[in-house]
């Protein structure tokens, strides 16, 4: 998702021909395609990772099997009631750490109006992204599937 989500500002801002991923908001003259492509990586990871309201490594951040499944799958699994759902505390550090060095890159390079243009633009396509994924309900079907990997 973050790929697709960089790819698509990337081909924005230079004016490539190639067919978009997820944006279809057309070329942007000016944006800074460096820019454009970090803003659009921080806004996935942010949503994906980061954001209390839309992250699932935000909410099942450190829950266990007893506050995640159902009395009936923990009995059917005797002994999961203490695995970790989602992910650790130090993993977590880890992924905001990420974040922060996309964030602190994209502001490295400044503020000048084909960055603001490159930030509009990145945004825009990340946000394109994510939609597209919040519609294939793929959220949803992790949460739902993963009790059968046991």
């Amino acid at each position: 998702m973050v790929d697709s989500a960089m790819f698509d500002p990337v081909n924005a801002a230079s004016g490539s021909p190639y067919q978009p991923a997820n944006y279809t908001g057309g070329s942007v003259q000016g944006a800074n395609a460096n820019a454009a492509a970090l803003q659009a990586a921080l806004t996935v990871m942010t949503n994906l990772y980061i954001n209390p309201s839309t992250s699932l490594y935000q909410q099942y951040v450190g829950q266990t099997g007893s506050s995640y499944f159902s009395s009936s799958v923990l009995t059917a699994h005797p002994g999961k009631s203490g695995d970790v759902v989602g992910p650790t505390t130090t993993q977590m550090a880890s992924v905001t750490a990420e974040v922060n060095s996309v964030a602190a890159e994209r502001s490295a390079l400044g503020s000048g109006p084909s960055i603001t243009a490159a930030v509009t633009l990145g945004t825009a396509a990340a946000n394109a992204a994510i939609a597209v994924n919040n519609a294939s309900g793929s959220q949803a079907a992790m949460l739902v599937t993963r009790p059968s990997i046991w």
